[in-house]
């Protein structure tokens, strides 16, 4: 099933906050399943239509914007601010229960003054689930949310003790991972504490704040192990941004056993290396995906390239970043940008990157 839906929300004194954590417009669902649950307006293409063609059917029939509204916007174009500005944003695959559903997703912006009637009679609300939980809200709410704080750059660190690092941590990196590897699960427990612990330490109360995931524009910390992360003291888990799985682990891997969130905005990446790694997360629901190697291998001959990136990032149905022999530069994450993928990760190359501001 192929779905277009609207991420629909008001130009006004919120901007700065992003899309993700403004009031945004909800439908309530009249018919089964999920009878009552609010969702984003949106619907099911039908097989004469465009995705945008169904965009715009649907949110006529839902929440009353006419076509004739609306003006598509494109990066670097200035548009009369008396119309609805549609642009696409990112196109997901969510699984349910029996059901696999691409999600073409468009932000909808609204002149603040825009009324909004359902031509179905449905009741529509404008809020925000990351604040207000007091309705019930569609399973893939929460997933489309966490797409707006994706990294486009993921440093991954195993050794956290060196200065330099510890300063880059502070004042430069927004989005770090620390990997286990070859550590025993005590000295990995050890080294995430201790990671954490300088955080918490930290005389800077804002930097402390940054972790928070309700903090707009907040940093995020990853770490390989559930079971690391449940050992953690309660106050020490609140700054622990999402887990991640490495391939063999991403392998054994369902519904049953996967990590489950104490929080809706933490999020689940993955250490992916073939079609087959990416058809799984896409079917457990991952945030986003390490995609690799691209462009240097520990095995001969067994780089992605770009042109092999850009084949499996494409069509993956997940947001992908580019890891293997990459930089943090510019000119990588818009490579990486211009394959299908949402940004980069790397280790070595990212920490000790002196060309960071290179084109």
């Amino acid at each position: 099933m192929e779905c277009s839906l609207g991420f629909i929300y008001r130009r006004s004194s919120y901007d700065w906050m992003g899309p993700g954590k403004q009031p945004l417009c909800f439908v309530k669902r009249t018919k089964s399943p999920f009878i009552d649950f609010y969702e984003f307006p949106g619907g099911q293409r039908l097989a004469t239509e465009s995705s945008t063609e169904c965009l715009e059917r649907e949110l006529y029939e839902e929440v009353g914007i006419n076509p004739s509204h609306c003006v598509y916007v494109e990066s670097g174009k200035r548009v009369s601010n008396l119309k609805v500005h549609i642009s696409f944003f990112k196109t997901i695959t969510h699984s349910y229960q029996n059901l696999k559903v691409k999600l073409n997703i468009y932000l909808v912006s609204l002149p603040h003054d825009y009324k909004l009637r359902s031509n179905e009679n449905k009741n529509i609300i404008f809020t925000n689930p990351l604040y207000d939980n007091k309705y019930k809200y569609l399973h893939s709410t929460y997933r489309i949310l966490r797409l707006f704080e994706i990294p486009n750059e993921l440093f991954i660190a195993d050794n956290i003790n060196h200065y330099d690092i510890w300063k880059k941590i502070k004042y430069e990196v927004y989005s770090c991972r620390i990997r286990q590897g070859n550590m025993s699960d005590t000295d990995y427990y050890e080294l995430v504490k201790k990671y954490i612990e300088n955080i918490i330490k930290s005389s800077d109360s804002n930097y402390v704040k940054s972790f928070l995931p309700r903090i707009h524009n907040h940093r995020l910390l990853i770490i390989d192990s559930d079971n690391i992360y449940k050992k953690l003291p309660q106050h020490y888990r609140d700054f622990v941004g999402g887990i991640h799985y490495n391939s063999h682990k991403l392998d054994g891997l369902d519904q049953k056993n996967i990590w489950s969130r104490d929080d809706n905005l933490q999020y689940l990446s993955c250490s992916c290396h073939s079609r087959d790694d990416l058809d799984k997360a896409c079917e457990l629901n991952f945030d986003f995906a390490l995609l690799s190697p691209v462009l240097i291998s520990k095995k001969e001959n067994n780089e992605l390239g770009w042109e092999g990136f850009k084949a499996l990032s494409t069509t993956a149905g997940l947001p992908i970043l580019a890891l293997g022999g990459i930089d943090n530069t510019p000119k990588s994450i818009r490579l990486s940008s211009l394959n299908g993928g949402s940004g980069v990760a790397g280790i070595s190359k990212f920490w000790y990157n002196k060309n960071k501001s290179s084109q």
